[in-house]
């Protein structure tokens, strides 16, 4: 069935967009504005309380800074940024875009922050591919949206919620596999 489902839709990606909304509150266009010296550190991933707290205070500073001096890294490219989610299932026309594109990804996106769920998106509004999405509809983290990526995770009761056997997730489970999700993650049973 789910073969089946993927062949019916091979010149389909599956991404969830994300709102605008979301994107301004999350201040998404400052993951690539700045220039970060160590991308790879986010202090959300950090377990030692001082590293991370050392991380944060070290972050905004760098932050600042390029403020002050009026960075903008990403505006010189003179595309549109996407955000969408990392989760995706994409098709061979988009694999070999990405991959003929791979030194210019390299260079936009290397020494931004959680650019995995920012590189997909953008190439694909380069290149106009925004037609091939199954579902261009925004999430919105709310129960009802339809993730285009498939994925039915719950963010609005957790970041990301994790899934157990309890009466409650399984009719949300059911409720997601009705929407037209085929996949979830994060279970604990």
């Amino acid at each position: 069935k789910l073969f089946k489902f993927f062949d019916q839709n091979k010149s389909n990606n599956f991404l969830s967009m994300v709102s605008d909304e979301i994107l301004k509150s999350n201040k998404v266009y400052e993951r690539v504005k700045f220039r970060y010296l160590f991308p790879r550190f986010l202090a959300r991933n950090i377990q030692n309380k001082y590293v991370r707290k050392f991380v944060a205070y070290y972050r905004k500073l760098e932050i600042k800074i390029q403020r002050l001096m009026k960075i903008d890294c990403f505006k010189k490219y003179n595309m549109r940024l996407g955000y969408a989610s990392n989760w995706v299932s994409i098709n061979q026309d988009l694999v070999r875009i990405i991959l003929e594109e791979e030194k210019n990804i390299e260079k936009i996106f290397k020494y931004s922050i959680v650019n995995d769920e920012l590189f997909i998106p953008t190439i694909m509004y380069k290149y106009n591919l925004m037609e091939s999405l199954y579902s261009s509809s925004p999430i919105t983290d709310a129960p009802n949206d339809f993730q285009g990526n498939l994925r039915y995770i719950n963010w609005w009761d957790g970041d990301p919620h994790t899934w157990t056997d309890s009466e409650h997730d399984i009719e949300q489970l059911k409720r997601g596999k009705a929407l037209g999700h085929k996949f979830s993650r994060k279970f604990d049973l």
